[in-house]
């Protein structure tokens, strides 16, 4: 008994310890001095203007009524329900201003989710302005995708996705309770809006997981994505109830899905292997990697999808390309910032140790993202509202309407659904009140 090891000696206390200093070494690494225009209210500033520039790619658009769309999930059609009972207004120009709030939304939540992972603000700002940049696989894509097709439901739901990812990646490293139900009230949320863009988050966080397990404590952390899955499931059964839900993947309105199934198989067999090994192998324990490793990851992924699906051409559905342009902006932000700090640290203030060279190296940032600003603006009318661009996209879109085929399922599916839901938010409360962290810093469960 004297022999064994002490709680303090144990291999696992230490290698946690290991791994939790070169995080915080790592950390260190990337906090680099900040730039002038990055403190106080000018953080507000940069969104705000990232905000307007957004607003006026779509101005053209207030007050016009959004195109006929059949709805899978419930929160879009509730939401344009509630503001046309209150305005007087008719359905699809409520819709219109739902779509419109929406589509305003998703840079913010874009740049938090990306500052959360980077620590990095500059990133986020870059990856913000080229999302929104009207152009192939960016803001282009997103506005004709919700504007001019019936694809407004899932492009809603790229907004709530970063939210959602936001509160996984807290819960991923933090363990409480708090990111517990706010990951899985989210990511419900997302499958409310549209079942596609539940499949977009399940992409986006299976590769921030793995990218989180590659760090340590691998095997809880797989436990806590496991755990926001189940209730995020059980947060949706009141709609997609068990026996309605199975139906969708195995019946004929998952014939799509399977197909591309069928595509990406014979692919993933090949590539999962060496893209994880590769993986492994470069950002292993290397958290300051992480951001290149999601973004990366997240491109290939999206790519491979895009292209099996036969969606990689401007004219085709928009379906999961515009996940593709998210991926694309948040690579190209990574790659802008390392560039630029690389010219300002190894080029300029090298050559240049005067405050000539510290001012030119500050003004890169600004400069760059003013120019960027100012061709989406320049842009705008020729990339979105020519008419030539706009009869050339996809728009005999034919989806198949869930929501009725779901009205089939009702009944006692819909009653063990419905408590399904219940028995999962009671739980979510009760874990609220009895428990502050799920996992412990250790990464031991409820303690």
């Amino acid at each position: 008994m004297e022999e064994l090891p002490k709680e303090n000696e144990k291999i696992s206390v230490i290698r946690a310890a290991r791994v939790s200093e070169k995080i915080r070494q790592a950390r260190i690494e990337l906090s680099v001095r900040k730039a002038w225009w990055s403190d106080g209210p000018l953080e507000d500033a940069v969104l705000l203007l990232i905000l307007f520039l957004n607003f006026y790619l779509i101005f053209p658009l207030i007050g016009t009524d959004a195109p006929a769309v059949s709805f899978s999930g419930p929160v879009a059609p509730l939401l344009a329900n509630m503001i046309s009972s209150l305005t007087k207004m008719s359905f699809y120009y409520s819709l219109q201003i739902v779509y419109i709030v929406f589509f305003l939304a998703f840079p913010i939540s874009l740049y938090f989710f990306i500052k959360k992972l980077t620590d990095r603000k500059l990133i986020g700002f870059f990856a913000c302005i080229i999302s929104s940049l009207p152009v192939y696989m960016m803001g282009r894509t997103r506005i004709l995708g919700m504007f001019f097709t019936q694809d407004g439901p899932h492009i809603m739901s790229l907004t709530i996705a970063p939210v959602a990812l936001y509160f996984l990646l807290g819960f991923l490293r933090n363990g409480t309770v708090k990111d517990l139900i706010f990951a899985s009230v989210s990511a419900a949320l997302v499958a409310l809006i549209s079942p596609f863009g539940l499949m977009t988050y399940l992409i986006f966080a299976a590769i921030i997981t793995f990218s989180e397990v590659l760090l340590g404590s691998g095997r809880s952390k797989i436990l806590k994505f496991i755990l926001v899955l189940v209730f995020t499931g059980t947060l949706c059964s009141f709609w997609f109830n068990p026996a309605f839900f199975i139906w969708m993947i195995t019946g004929p309105m998952g014939a799509d899905v399977r197909s591309t199934v069928s595509k990406l198989l014979p692919i993933s067999l090949f590539a999962l292997p060496i893209l994880a090994t590769f993986g492994y192998l470069l950002f292993d324990r290397r958290p300051n990697l992480q951001p290149l490793f999601i973004a990366s990851f997240c491109s290939i992924a999206f790519f491979i999808i895009t292209a099996a699906g036969g969606n990689l051409m401007p004219s085709s559905p928009t379906i999961y390309r515009t996940e593709l342009g998210i991926s694309v902006a948040f690579m190209a932000g990574f790659i802008i910032v390392s560039s630029i700090e690389f010219l300002k640290f190894k080029v300029i203030k090298v050559k240049f140790k005067n405050k000539a060279g510290n001012w030119l190296s500050n003004s890169l940032s600004p400069l760059l993202g003013t120019i960027l600003i100012f061709i989406a603006a320049s842009i705008r009318d020729a990339m979105i509202y020519n008419e030539n661009n706009v009869l050339g996209i996809w728009t005999d879109v034919q989806k198949d309407n869930i929501w009725t085929a779901r009205d089939n399922f009702m009944g006692i599916h819909a009653l063990v659904g419905y408590s399904i839901t219940f028995i999962g938010i009671t739980v979510l409360i009760y874990l609220s009140i009895r428990f502050k962290y799920i996992f412990n810093k250790d990464n031991a469960f409820l303690q």
